[in-house]
């Protein structure tokens, strides 16, 4: 009578266990459950734009193709230029020529495999200038590398081993427009080839809170790009919405331990 209670605590026990695992494996495999990457207008919806504004999107891959125009009028010729991320690129179309002064234009993807094959993603409105001042980097503020699973940084479901880095307390602005949304163009120094500025940034960063990242960050960031070696040289520099840039400044970063 013993053995049969002893087999049934133990079958009972293994239930338990075989359900708890289960639950757990469950609880696992949708803690870190990822959101779409989502499509947004990065280029806000302003009403004094200068006649040569860029328009920067942020686009899952494989979107169709980049279409600016007069709201609901004729297309504007652009330059397009696709920094890929992990899930989504970076989109700036650059004018080539200048925008009419006090006109509405709508920046749409044209998408012939989906309906309606054209998505309009925003609008804004010019003003009468052209924005050719330079803006200027005072300082990329805190640089720190992240590691996990060394010094203070903790794993969790969504984790990644890193590195990534980041700069926290930009100082940078726009003489005479204290409005101007800034962005931060990063070229690599140790790619082979033609000097750094001829060839397109590997970045256009949009700071959150102050602060810029570079690398993955978790296994739901859409737009890092994981970073190799021990080490890394950048030059970083702010652009502004015309893409006016500012003088850039060179930082190396240690990439095989974590800063404190």
């Amino acid at each position: 009578m013993r053995l049969l209670h002893a087999t049934c605590r133990l079958v009972s026990a293994a239930v338990v266990l075989l359900s708890l695992g289960a639950f757990v494996r469950e609880q696992s495999a949708e803690a870190c459950s990822c959101a779409q990457p989502r499509l947004t207008m990065i280029t806000t919806e302003v009403s004094d734009a200068a006649l040569n504004s860029h328009v920067r999107l942020e686009v899952p891959h494989g979107r169709g193709t980049y279409l600016l125009r007069v709201h609901r009028g004729a297309e504007v010729p652009t330059k397009v230029l696709v920094l890929p991320g992990r899930w989504v690129d970076m989109i700036d179309l650059e004018p080539l020529t200048k925008l009419g002064a006090e006109t509405r234009y709508e920046v749409a993807i044209v998408d012939p495999t989906v309906h309606p094959r054209t998505t309009v993603v925003g609008t804004f409105k010019t003003g009468t200038l052209v924005d050719t001042t330079q803006p200027i980097l005072t300082s990329l503020g805190k640089r720190q590398t992240h590691l996990l699973g060394v010094g203070p940084e903790r794993r969790g479901m969504c984790s990644v081993a890193g590195p990534w880095g980041t700069f926290s307390g930009l100082v940078a602005n726009d003489p005479g427009r204290p409005a101007a949304e800034l962005l931060y163009a990063v070229w690599a120094v140790d790619r082979p080839g033609s000097s750094v500025f001829e060839r397109p940034p590997i970045a256009l960063l949009r700071p959150e809170d102050g602060e810029i990242t570079l690398g993955q960050t978790s296994a739901c960031d859409p737009r890092g790009v994981p970073l190799t070696g021990t080490s890394a040289r950048w030059y970083i520099a702010a652009v502004d919405e015309a893409g006016n840039r500012s003088t850039p400044k060179l930082v190396e970063v240690d990439l095989s331990r974590p800063s404190r």
